[in-house]
This record gives structure tokens, sequence and C-alpha cells, in this order.
């Protein structure tokens, strides 16, 4: 029997792959470029604390750019 340490169990317990994913049209949701930015820094930095791979954005054409 293999005794698993606290370092072993978190390097195999880290092995899968976690990505989320959302639609592009909930960045119509936020009515200026300055909370629409605010909303994808947060989007990032929960990602960053749950250790997320991947951010994936699903083109649903929703969303136009406003320049």
């Amino acid at each position: 029997i293999k005794n698993l340490t606290k370092t072993n169990l978190a390097e195999k317990v880290r092995m899968k792959h976690l990505a989320i994913c959302f639609p592009d049209s909930i960045l119509e949701i936020p009515q200026t470029s300055t909370l629409r930015s605010y909303f994808i820094s947060e989007v990032a930095r929960i990602s960053s604390i749950f250790k997320v791979d991947e951010i994936v954005i699903l083109k649903d054409h929703g969303y136009n750019a406003k320049s």
C-alpha cells in the first residue's frame, strides 16, 4: 500500500482539466465598456481562485462590439 502525502494527493487530483464557458451574449448585460471590463476581470479573478485551466467564450452572435 502506497502512502499518499499531501503533495502527492494534490498532484493526483490536479491532473484533471477544468474549463468554464459562457456565451458572448452575456456581455450585453453590462451597459458601458467600463462595466464590461469589470465583469470580465471578475470572471478572470474567480477563475484563478478556483484554478480554472481554460475559459471558453461561445459565439452565439448575440453581442455586437460597440466602439
